[in-house]
């Protein structure tokens, strides 16, 4: 079974964030570049997760929201 995994690219994510969020993407953005499916489906759900909760705490607004999730396939 082969899995592919997906990240746009042409999202570039240079806002500021919080460092937890900062952290997991960088975090990642590692595990893709090393093909490591399974790790890297599970920091995408914390990115998930975290996103949700930066958005709330006021540290990122609705349009980088937005853009996390567009970078990382999340719907």
């Amino acid at each position: 079974m082969e899995f592919t995994l997906y990240r746009n690219d042409d999202i570039k994510l240079d806002f500021s964030m919080s460092k937890l969020l900062r952290n997991l993407i960088n975090e990642a953005d590692e595990l893709y570049e090393k093909d490591d499916w399974f790790w890297y489906d599970m920091k995408v759900r914390e990115i998930e997760s975290s996103s949700k909760q930066d958005l709330l705490s006021g540290f990122i607004n609705e349009a980088e929201f937005r853009q996390i999730w567009e970078r990382y396939g999340i719907s």
